[in-house]
């Protein structure tokens, strides 16, 4: 096919034909955003060897959509990895001018704005209105030592959480795959905090400083307020239950907290960001009543940063399971959540 205009950037291949802008990442894997109104719109590629030979994914963008607007390529690996940001510019329907850059990433993805479907506005919204505040109180106080895939992303998160956001965003290239993931991370976040709560301001005989470590599927141990000591399981369950538990696959509670001489278990701590679906309703009912009578726990709690469905409550208490609604810091709510003594 020939090709009026044709850049070749080691491993980016660009190329002006027949009144489209095509892009090539020659193997490798990009993410293509014009930007409009100064946010950036994603555009999807197709796989077509007829358009650039021996090469992988193309993106082709209409000229007539571009005008005079900037067209961002990412290089991306994984979910969350940036290495290179190209950002074109046209000029009467001509290739004007390529900026690359592969230095100081994480400044220029903090101030791009994205434009988002509506689900990723409502988890973005989540963050600004409550993750990021649990985010500061946790780092103000604790150092926190993750280890892991899952936590390693988290451990960014907490460092670099607009950059992180953003990043996410543009290396996931389906709605669904985005809002998964980001629900994931706030979630993390969410448990961690409840974690840091439950263990500052409900145990006693334990005290949280900046020597502390909080890690994912870390035992801690604390003293109760009758002189019982206990122990805590963030997203991993007791040994002595792990052979019978395994057995069921997703049915690990974000928080469990045992009795550390009988082995009885005082208290299990789910934590959800919110729910709004009827098959979300369904599935979260499902897995508290799994919780129940796997687990058998003195206390069976059910905690949310926004208020739950009605429908959902009503079918909770039923199988004698607690809610606690709104819970996140400065809420006044946070008084129910201590009446859960151990």
């Amino acid at each position: 096919m020939k090709c009026p205009e044709l850049k070749d950037l080691h491993d980016l291949l660009i190329s002006i034909n027949e009144n489209h802008l095509l892009i090539n990442g020659k193997g490798y894997n990009y993410s293509v955003f014009v930007e409009h109104n100064n946010k950036l719109y994603s555009i999807p590629g197709e796989s077509s060897e007829t358009l650039f030979p021996y090469c992988f994914k193309t993106v082709r963008i209409a000229l007539s959509y571009i005008k005079n607007s900037n067209v961002y390529v990412f290089k991306k690996w994984g979910s969350h990895n940036v290495e290179a940001i190209f950002i074109i510019q046209l000029n009467k329907g001509r290739l004007h001018s390529i900026e690359m850059y592969k230095t100081n990433l994480n400044e220029k993805i903090r101030n791009l704005r994205f434009h988002l479907e509506e689900p990723e506005k409502e988890l973005i919204s989540l963050y600004n209105e409550y993750v990021k505040n649990m985010l500061e109180e946790i780092k103000n106080d604790v150092y926190i030592n993750l280890t892991g895939i899952t936590e390693d992303y988290l451990v960014e998160f907490m460092e670099r959480p607009i950059e992180m956001l953003n990043k996410i965003i543009i290396c996931l290239e389906t709605r669904r795959q985005r809002i998964t993931f980001l629900a994931k991370i706030l979630n993390m976040a969410y448990e961690l905090w409840l974690l840091y709560f439950l263990l500052k301001e409900i145990a006693y005989g334990f005290t949280i400083n900046r020597e502390q470590t909080l890690r994912r599927n870390y035992i801690l141990k604390f003293e109760g307020p009758s002189g019982n000591k206990y122990r805590v399981y963030w997203s991993t369950i007791p040994e002595f239950l792990r052979e019978k538990i395994l057995e069921y696959k997703h049915k690990i509670p974000d928080i469990v907290i045992v009795n550390d001489r009988t082995g009885e278990i005082k208290l299990i701590i789910e934590a959800k960001l919110g729910l709004h679906y009827e098959k979300q309703i369904n599935k979260v009912y499902d897995q508290i009543k799994d919780y129940k009578n796997l687990y058998k726990p003195e206390v069976l709690l059910l905690s949310s940063i926004t208020e739950l469905p009605k429908e959902l409550k009503s079918k909770l208490s039923q199988v004698g399971a607690k809610i606690v609604e709104r819970i996140y810091p400065g809420s006044e709510n946070l008084k129910e959540a201590k009446r859960f003594h151990i």
